[in-house]
């Protein structure tokens, strides 16, 4: 792993096919002399993350969970960063339940993305997790969410007293069960990390 990150830094080597090595290395000689303390200071930090912190430089699984609404299966995604629970108009149509959106309760979705208005909420659904019923309230978006049918958000995790075990990839509601991540190697292929939308609703 250390040669790969070595590998990417050289990359920005301003003379990668440089014939002369004697050259090559006083011009490299002189290249680092010159250095600002800045650069220095960026430097070892960049060195120290690699020795210490690889793990920066690598996509992070994000933590999905397989679900079931209204018997259909369902992409559920669990993010603390979520002030609200979200549902995609996809997933909604997908698993029939459009007459379930109450349009009295429209609100402002901020993400990273920018602004979205909600098409309405669905109030009190029922949202089967490995066995587990979850009584959850989603904020329909009109767009599909990176791929997610579903965000599992701050609302419902509070609700269920949540506890989400990262080291082993587990999360537990309260007194209900716990329920098991989908693989790193499987979530890794799923959505790009700077896909993840944060969402956070303003009534």
């Amino acid at each position: 792993m250390m040669n790969h990150f070595h590998q990417q830094i050289n990359a920005y080597d301003p003379h990668p096919n440089h014939s002369d090595s004697s050259a090559y290395r006083e011009d490299a000689s002189h290249v680092a002399s010159s250095k600002t303390p800045e650069m220095e200071h960026l430097d070892k930090r960049l060195e120290r993350a690699i020795k210490a912190f690889p793990e920066c430089f690598a996509k992070t699984p994000m933590l999905y969970l397989r679900a079931q609404l209204n018997g259909r299966d369902v992409l559920a995604l669990v993010d603390t960063g979520a002030q609200a629970s979200i549902i995609s108009n996809e997933a909604v149509e997908k698993c029939q339940i459009t007459n379930d959106v109450d349009k009295r309760f429209c609100v402002f979705a901020n993400g990273v993305g920018g602004t979205r208005s909600s098409l309405g909420r669905i109030l009190a659904c029922d949202v089967i997790v490995s066995g587990i019923n979850l009584l959850c309230s989603f904020d329909v978006l009109p767009s599909n969410v990176c791929g997610i049918d579903i965000i599992i958000g701050l609302d419902v995790l509070t609700k269920n007293q949540a506890m989400v075990d990262i080291a082993s990839r587990t999360v537990r509601f309260g007194s209900l069960g716990s329920a098991s991540f989908i693989q790193p190697e499987e979530a890794e292929k799923m959505k790009p990390f700077k896909e993840t939308d944060t969402i956070t609703s303003d009534n």
